[in-house]
């Protein structure tokens, strides 16, 4: 009995210090398309040996004190208050029911800073992702609406220098080679309709796009001040083109970062075809026929981000000849740097035709993306922010612009 009575205090002890649990209650002033709500928040978290689940509980109550009933009179938007995973983004395993704001594949021919959350407050998309690192092999792969199985993508790559141990640098046993497979099996589907919140039957007329193709990464050259990178990628469109990038990356004094690439496209292709615009319904109907009308020619990205661990600060500049130009700005500030204050931003832009134009926040339609919030934390369990978001909308296949302002009051237990 004794031993037993230990055995269960080793484990209870074992369970209490490798678990974590919290409540944040918040009171919110929210003005959601020009009507406001006072709302009542309720988000437990809980974590345990990497893993983590939790929801948000929000009710918002109109002027005359009623319940904003569309955000709990269906089986789904209730279920997508939940989400869980495991591990850290850096983490060798990475695994996501949630929405996704950050997705890449590979090198960004296709995919980068892809995110499923463009609807929201009106929509939380619960997207799936599972990343997975081991020294010898690794996969990358997403799912936009683990509900709808309708864009999927997936990458494998191998190392296969890493069974080497001695007689090569470190750095260079990092060598990888990739294949990857992407493709949106309904282009055409509709989210919502006046009388459905959620459809799920594929429209008759969507195409089904497709896209395989392959990557070599090569390290160059690594001190303890620079490192020095390369790559060539591949991607071809199911029934039309190509594209073929070469790019570099860069990383000097640790903090500094550089990733640039230059491709050409054929035969009706377009590079980053899944960008973070790709969930509004507008664009992603219209871009298959305007990609295989494209131009052959030269498309650049480049991106610079400084990265200090507690501040991130970075900007994207991409051209291709089927989508134009875009522009991206992303800053993170955590509390612990500046004396509790914090910032989390990012802001996107399509059709940017300068770089005044980049920068000019007009509400046009499906052009610009932002979530911007700023706060301070006053103790480690209390802080209070103003929250702004410009994202869409979408009724029957009818697209408009949303924004949400909230001032928040939220409270950790």
């Amino acid at each position: 009995m004794k031993k037993l009575f230990l055995v269960l205090v080793f484990l209870i002890s074992n369970l209490y210090a490798e678990s974590f649990f919290n409540l944040k209650v918040g009171a919110y002033n929210r003005t959601l398309d020009d009507t406001s709500y006072i709302t009542i928040a309720f988000k437990p978290l809980f974590m345990y040996n990497g893993f983590f689940g939790g929801s948000s509980f929000e009710f918002s109550f109109k002027p005359d004190s009623t319940l904003k009933q569309d955000e709990w009179d269906n089986t789904r938007a209730i279920l997508e208050k939940f989400y869980f995973g495991y591990g850290e983004k850096e983490s060798p395993i990475v695994f996501r029911f949630s929405s996704l704001d950050d997705v890449n594949l590979g090198y960004g021919i296709l995919v980068n800073k892809f995110r499923n959350d463009i609807y929201y407050p009106t929509r939380i998309k619960p997207g799936l992702l599972f990343n997975f690192d081991y020294n010898y092999f690794g996969i990358e792969s997403f799912v936009d609406d683990a509900y709808d199985l309708d864009l999927i993508g997936s990458r494998l790559f191998v190392r296969p220098l890493s069974f080497i141990k001695n007689s090569i640098p470190e750095y260079i046993r990092d060598f990888r080679i990739g294949g990857f497979f992407i493709a949106d099996y309904d282009n055409l589907d509709k989210d919502t309709s006046a009388t459905d919140y959620y459809i799920f039957k594929d429209d008759p007329s969507s195409k089904t796009v497709k896209f395989y193709g392959f990557d070599i990464f090569v390290p160059i050259f690594k001190k303890d001040f620079l490192y020095i990178a390369n790559w060539v990628e591949y991607a071809k469109m199911h029934g039309y083109g190509s594209g073929l990038s070469y790019g570099i990356l860069l990383n000097f004094l640790n903090y500094f970062n550089f990733k640039g690439s230059l491709i050409y496209s054929w035969d009706g292709f377009t590079p980053n075809f899944f960008s973070s615009f790709y969930e509004v319904r507008t664009v992603r109907s219209t871009i298959y026929d305007s990609s295989i009308l494209s131009k052959d020619g030269w498309n650049f990205f480049d991106e610079f981000w400084f990265d200090y661990g507690l501040l991130k600060v970075g900007t994207q500049f991409y051209y291709t000849k089927g989508n134009g130009a875009f522009f991206t700005f992303y800053t993170y500030l955590k509390p612990e740097l500046l004396k509790g204050f914090f910032v989390r931003i990012f802001y996107s832009k399509r059709d940017v035709k300068s770089i005044i134009d980049a920068f000019n926040i007009v509400i046009d339609k499906d052009r610009i993306i932002t979530n911007m919030e700023i706060g301070y934390q006053i103790t480690r369990n209390a802080y209070i922010s103003i929250r702004y978001i410009k994202s869409f909308k979408e009724v029957d296949g009818n697209i408009s612009n949303s924004s949400l302002t909230e001032i928040q009051t939220n409270i950790v237990f």
